[in-house]
């Protein structure tokens, strides 16, 4: 009777947990929780054509649309001579923060709601995840496991070949977040990370990222920021942040910051001037 009371009390505060953390994802074997922000999500189309479209049909169910962007294509090794994806997508904002309905539209071919991470930091969920296999014999597992919940193996990076990108769309088993989960879940592979895109934050109206670039992205052993002379960066303090919000460096601009002590992962950096964030942007430590 006691090990049968034993396992209920477990069996209630696993389901307890997962009740309180719907929506997480795993960062160094520790699952963060992120809440979902249903007032934006995130969208993708396949052909040019369907941007207008979708765009249009998008506006009469009374919702704002961003222009249409084109996937920025990886520096990989095509999956099997594929070729690499080019495919649209954009960002839509409802005026109702509590709108979680499916969008029914055909031309549509993923779609997933935002979330806010990085104290209140607004992040789209895109089509894309990545998957760190522990040696390169494991791609027939994961082939295999891409084939049974039907997501698109795109390739694997020219530099580091043990990383592969995936790509998620309405006929996979779930959306990108929750298949990172799955693969990684499954004990097969290294890490998994579902990729983001910026949507800005809460308490930042607007920032831009059309006047800089972070480089080299995955880095190693050092970050440099593109045009920091013309930004007027040298006055300014830098702050980078792990997957969970937590501080992880706070320092004076310099040309190179140096991130060799930071444990592989993904990470967000923002440039403070005045007290004001003027830069925001995330990065792959590997």
């Amino acid at each position: 009777m006691k090990k049968i009371a034993i396992i209920v009390v477990l069996a209630f505060c696993f389901l307890s947990l997962n009740a309180q953390c719907p929506y997480y994802y795993w960062y160094n074997n520790e699952k963060i929780c992120v809440e979902r922000y249903n007032k934006m999500r995130y969208i993708l189309v396949d052909e040019e054509e369907d941007t207008f479209i979708v765009k249009e049909k998008l506006e009469k169910l009374g919702y704002m649309v961003s222009d249409f962007k084109k996937t920025i294509p990886f520096d990989i090794y095509p999956y099997q001579q594929e070729p690499i994806e080019e495919k649209y997508w954009t960002m839509i904002e409802s005026n109702n923060v509590e709108d979680s309905a499916i969008l029914n539209i055909d031309e549509i071919s993923y779609e997933a709601f935002s979330f806010l991470s990085f104290s209140h930091f607004i992040v789209g969920l895109s089509h894309r995840f990545t998957v760190s296999v522990h040696t390169l014999s494991d791609t027939i597992t994961l082939d295999s496991m891409a084939r049974a919940y039907r997501v698109v193996i795109l390739g694997n990076s020219k530099t580091w070949p043990h990383l592969f990108r995936l790509s998620c769309s309405k006929a996979s088993a779930g959306n990108s977040m929750e298949m990172a989960n799955l693969f990684y879940e499954s004990g097969l592979f290294k890490w998994t990370q579902a990729s983001f895109e910026d949507f800005g934050t809460l308490s930042v109206p607007s920032i831009t990222k059309s006047n800089y670039s972070i480089y080299p992205n995955p880095a190693t052993d050092y970050l440099k920021i593109l045009h920091a002379e013309e930004l007027n960066l040298y006055n300014s303090f830098v702050e980078i942040l792990d997957i969970s919000g937590k501080r992880v460096l706070f320092q004076n601009f310099e040309d190179e910051i140096d991130i060799s002590m930071l444990k592989s992962g993904f990470y967000m950096i923002k440039i403070y001037t005045n007290k004001e964030i003027i830069m925001i942007d995330k990065f792959i430590k590997l």
